[in-house]
């Protein structure tokens, strides 16, 4: 009663979840197949969808450090300029009136230098004349040459009726003085105001030639050679006086007076740009926060135009600088005074932008922009993402393959003992007339444990078979069914004791 109380007490298993088989071999494959399809997914998703935040990451390094190294060198050229204009300022009351002028355009400076002149000129006795752009004056004017001419020099002849003092001019001497980086080019022209020839000593001595030579001077009919002067940057011309005196006529017997202008352009700025490689296609520009541009990293065409005139950046020949200047007048002029990194998307291309603005007390207002399209990165970054998702598939098909075949090494044994089993349920003891070794069909230690505990069973098993049989039959009848399921070897054994 207790044995049926057991019974029902236990939970009925359902007979069709019975019903259901599935084989070893499709249960492993499967699962190995959907591990490694989710790895193959997962490592293709973390790629697609963090690549823009990969790119942004990489990039806002990379962009960082080419805008410090670029804004570094600017920087060192406009303190030096500003060092340059603060010697120059020292030396006489024009230098001191220019220096205190913001920032201006050449037509600008030759402005201001004449309201000084006049205010010299009305302020003080006749001797005093004033500085003019217009008409060659034999003893005031300075001979202007653009950078295109080559040297000239004019023996100004006529003697000032008044003073009887004789003009000669000089050609303008390129020299490069920014920290060895050749930045900038200072044009020197000098003008000596005391009729000697020869040997100028140069007034400043930190430059790399203390001299100009004088050469001998040449017949000519007293006219100067006005050249239009190559605008690049303000703050392009400065006069200076070097006993803190005004400009006037010299007096025969008096001490030579040097009237010194010093050009400070960027025209080398475009060159020292194209030296800055951060990608293949990045455009580097300097330009002013009206958006006027200084120079680019491309071609001299891109940022002014033949006749002398600056681009704005919006209409630069360039593309790639005429897409950024045209993204940045969408953004309040105000953003310009800061710094920005953002991306736009121009003509079907996208960019990544950096801005920088640089300034400095004389009121300097210059923003810096780097743009690289990103095709320049995506190349490289698309290439690595699709070599590791190829790499992650591959370590998938392995995987999947691998284990395909492990699972073949595990099953198959188990399948050859299931079938041995199914015989030996028939008293088919077959299996049993292969040599042991060959029993042994498996690679694993249980497996082969499981088929050698399972032969050792199966033998004594037969072994009992037959010794039952033989009793049941005193060694004279076999039952048919075991005499087709006794192996040949036992049958043999049989018959031998039966003739006995």
């Amino acid at each position: 009663m207790a044995e049926n109380d057991d019974i029902e007490g236990q939970v009925p298993v359902p007979s069709s979840a019975l019903r259901f088989k599935v084989p070893l071999l499709v249960v492993f494959a499967g699962l190995v197949i959907v591990l490694a399809v989710t790895v193959t997914v997962v490592v293709s998703y973390l790629f697609y969808s963090n690549s823009n935040d990969t790119l942004d990451t990489i990039t806002a390094t990379l962009r960082g450090i080419a805008m410090q190294e670029v804004v570094t060198q600017i920087n060192d050229m406009v303190k030096t300029q500003s060092q340059i204009v603060e010697v120059i300022a020292n030396q006489g009351e024009i230098g001191n009136y220019l220096y205190s002028v913001p920032w201006q355009e050449p037509a600008d400076w030759w402005g201001n230098a004449r309201n000084y002149m006049m205010q010299l000129y009305t302020s003080n006795n006749n001797n005093r004349e004033v500085l003019s752009t217009g008409v060659w004056r034999n003893n005031t004017d300075v001979l202007m040459f653009a950078e295109t001419l080559s040297p000239i020099y004019k023996d100004i002849s006529t003697i000032n009726s008044t003073t009887g003092a004789k003009v000669f001019v000089t050609a303008p001497v390129v020299y490069s003085f920014a920290n060895g980086s050749q930045f900038i080019e200072i044009n020197h022209t000098g003008i000596n105001y005391f009729g000697e020839v020869g040997v100028m000593k140069y007034p400043f001595d930190n430059f790399t030639d203390p001299y100009i030579l004088a050469p001998a001077l040449a017949t000519s009919t007293g006219e100067g050679v006005w050249g239009s002067i190559l605008y690049l940057a303000k703050v392009e011309e400065y006069a200076l006086t070097l006993f803190n005196k005004p400009l006037y006529t010299s007096v025969p017997g008096e001490p030579p007076y040097l009237i010194h202008y010093i050009s400070l352009t960027l025209r080398l700025l475009g060159v020292f740009l194209s030296g800055v490689t951060v990608t293949p296609n990045n455009v580097l520009a300097i330009m002013e926060s009206t958006g006027q541009l200084l120079a680019t990293n491309t071609n001299l065409s891109d940022y002014q135009s033949s006749n002398g005139a600056r681009y704005y950046a919006a209409s630069s020949p360039n593309p790639v600088v005429s897409a950024m200047g045209t993204f940045l007048t969408t953004l309040p002029p105000s953003d310009l005074l800061g710094n920005i990194t953002t991306s736009f998307t121009a003509n079907g291309s996208d960019y990544f932008l950096s801005t920088q603005y640089i300034s400095d007390p004389n009121g300097l207002s210059w923003v810096l922009t780097l743009t690289i399209p990103k095709t320049d990165l995506w190349g490289s970054l698309d290439s690595t993402r699709k070599q590791a998702i190829l790499v992650a598939t591959c370590v998938s098909v392995g995987i999947i393959a691998a284990s395909i075949i492990a699972t073949y090494f595990v099953t198959r044994p188990l399948k050859i003992l299931g079938i041995n089993m199914e015989q030996a349920t028939t008293f088919d003891f077959r299996c049993l007339e292969v040599d042991k070794s060959v029993r042994q069909t498996s690679l694993f230690l249980e497996i082969e444990k499981m088929e050698t505990d399972f032969y050792t069973m199966l033998e004594e098993f037969a072994d009992g078979v037959q010794t039952s049989h033989q009793l049941h039959t005193g060694g004279y009848m076999r039952s048919k069914t075991t005499d087709a399921a006794i192996p040949s070897s036992t049958q043999e054994t049989t018959s031998s004791a039966s003739s006995r």
